[in-house]
């Protein structure tokens, strides 16, 4: 049965890039900051678990460790941001939202900031905290 309890903390890569698809809306949002998504280690440390927001769906992926021992490998390019999370795992997020990658990376960090929209701005926000506790 699952405590609510006892604080949760997760240990996080956020990875902000180029879109893999860009499109004439994107060229207006901070190059190498037009899309994000979240990876961390499983329990053990055996796999990579990846949560990728794309246009038409959430992509969820799981690779191993063993191919990819750091998301640099995973993605060579990309700006990649090291969060730990701390929620107390109550507290709901808010529920009015657009379904895009920045949605989706706050969502599962537990952060509400309404008026944080482009990768941009969830790194710089990320930056500020230092340490996301939510």
């Amino acid at each position: 049965m699952y405590s609510h309890d006892k604080r949760i903390k997760e240990d996080w890569y956020i990875v902000f890039t180029d879109s893999p698809r860009p499109t004439r809306f994107l060229r207006w949002l901070q190059p190498s900051f037009q899309h994000c998504y979240m990876m961390k280690k499983s329990p053990g440390g055996t796999y990579w678990i990846i949560i990728n927001p794309v246009r038409s769906h959430l992509a969820v992926q799981v690779v191993t460790v063993d191919d990819y021992p750091h998301p640099r490998v995973y993605e060579p390019r990309a700006v990649i941001l090291p969060v730990t999370v701390v929620s107390d795992g109550i507290t709901a997020r808010g529920g009015l939202c657009w379904f895009n990658c920045v949605e989706v990376c706050k969502s599962v960090m537990g952060i509400k900031s309404f008026w944080t929209f482009t990768p941009w701005q969830l790194y710089r926000l990320l930056i500020k905290k230092k340490k996301v506790k939510c």
